[in-house]
């Protein structure tokens, strides 16, 4: 015991930095001594998340509550997160107006619950009234994410929540009722504002056009917004969408969510919606860094991407933007087991090859398929990658290990093998063809291949100073 209570604040915190998100041991740790407890509280009660639920006592629930609250644990509280399911077995009222009223550092507040709130639940509607009202006054408050399932209070509380300091605001199942209230938000908040999420199951033509209205507007004044997320939207609203995000000059991360697009002709296509402009007519921002398509259909089957069209709406987003980051996707399962031909997604990897070799170093494109050919462009000019993961061939896990020893960042690959004939190993790939793959870029240290992980390390060898070793992960 002496020997841990001699320990110096600096090395005690580090050793404590390794556990901080393992609040059972970090909760033991702050029972050791009273420099455990210095070091480790901050740690331990920086977040509190509440998950309430049928399964949750809400005994324990307020115990943790209290426990935060106490006047040497207070000041640590810089985030609470609220999420589950409102029923009659929830903590009183009580409990969270005291909680709220006594944190004076929080800092970020989540507020992600389902369910309905009736007058005979203990935490009836009058409490997230109250709540929201003090959520609004806290001095330190920069960043929220709420959902509307449950409803809000009355439109003064709901008009005044979003404060000129406010950084990060996320809104979840938006209400049409909240759309009105975008304009004030926006305007208050648009010198400090820096992260917009905005995510709707959907929304209905007319709301939708009043949302992206409303955007359009307010856009020239979010002069600091650098990452912005909006689900779900159709085609149709490309163009008053794509005519805002020009006017965001500081925008790097920009992730969009469709609800049915880009079908091949059916008769319930959105691509033949006459609203719907041709890609070349659409201003394409420049400053993107990353860039995230979400795709979500009711039936791959039925209504099929149309790939060639996909390509070309990403290549115009992205064409003019340094892009480091691009990820595709959909709400579905992409692998098939059916070795017939796919429609490939060349025109899109040639771009990447062609206009973005010298600054792309994330790529996810598990979802689509990319034939051995286009591969090998890529890996032969884009010698930045840290980061693949692609949609392909058997094939092209040979093509990999010829090609990929001049990608020097290269820490994390994976196959996602879409043509596996059935009744065929999942894995599709030997130990040793693994370590092939490992060995084929310097600083790989981890390969997925379908459901299958390996783990690449070194270890001291007595004879030979260091050595690879290649695990399988369980």
């Amino acid at each position: 015991m002496s020997s841990i209570h001699l320990l110096p604040y600096e090395l005690l915190h580090h050793v404590v930095d390794v556990l901080r998100d393992d609040y059972q041991t970090l909760a033991r740790c702050c029972l050791v001594n009273r420099d455990f407890s210095t070091t480790v509280s901050p740690f331990l009660y920086r977040c509190v998340k509440l998950r309430i639920g049928s399964l949750t006592q809400p005994e324990m629930i307020e115990l943790h509550l209290q426990s935060a609250c106490l006047h040497h644990n207070r000041l640590h509280v810089k985030v609470i997160v609220l999420e589950g399911s409102i029923g009659w077995r929830e903590p009183r009222s009580g409990t969270l107006i005291y909680a709220f009223q006594h944190l004076p550092n929080l800092q970020s507040v989540t507020l992600n619950m389902t369910g309905w709130v009736s007058p005979q639940d203990n935490l009836n509607p009058s409490t997230f009234a109250r709540l929201f009202t003090l959520i609004r006054d806290l001095p330190s408050l920069t960043e929220l994410v709420s959902n509307w399932v449950i409803g809000y209070p009355n439109d003064s509380v709901v008009a005044e929540l979003v404060k000129p300091e406010l950084r990060k605001l996320k809104l979840i199942s938006v209400s049409t009722g909240v759309i009105e209230h975008f304009p004030r938000w926006l305007r208050v908040a648009s010198k400090s504002l820096n992260e917009l999420q905005i995510q709707t199951r959907e929304w209905g033509p007319h709301y939708l056009s009043r949302f992206l209205s409303v955007f359009q507007m307010s856009a020239p004044s979010l002069h600091n917004l650098q990452t912005l997320q909006i689900g779900f939207l159709e085609r149709s609203s490309d163009e008053g969408l794509f005519t805002a995000l020009v006017h965001l000059p500081r925008l790097e991360n920009l992730c969009l969510s469709y609800d049915l697009p880009f079908h091949r002709r059916s008769s319930f296509d959105p691509m033949s919606n006459t609203n719907a402009l041709p890609f070349g007519s659409l201003p394409s921002p420049k400053s993107l860094k990353s860039f995230t398509l979400r795709y979500k259909t009711h039936s791959y089957d039925e209504y099929p991407l149309a790939t060639n069209n996909v390509c070309r709406w990403i290549k115009h987003v992205i064409s003019a933007s340094p892009i480091e980051e691009l990820n595709f996707i959909p709400f579905y399962r992409p692998r098939t087991r059916n070795p017939v031909s796919k429609q490939s997604w060349d025109l899109l990897i040639d771009h990447l090859a062609d206009k973005h070799s010298k600054t792309l170093k994330y790529l996810d494109l598990r979802a689509a398929f990319v034939k051995k050919r286009s591969l090998e462009t890529l890996l032969r000019k884009c010698h930045l990658l840290e980061e693949l993961s692609i949609g392909t061939s058997r094939g092209s896990l040979f093509a990999f290990i010829r090609h990929s020893s001049d990608l020097l960042h290269l820490r994390r690959v994976r196959f996602e093998l879409r043509t596996l004939k059935r009744g065929f190993d999942q894995t599709t790939a030997t130990s040793d063809e693994v370590t092939e793959v490992m060995k084929s870029a310097p600083s790989l240290r981890r390969v997925i291949i379908n459901d299958s992980e390996w783990l690449g390390s070194w270890v001291l060898d007595g004879e030979n100073g260091l050595k690879r070793i290649i695990n399988k992960m369980v």
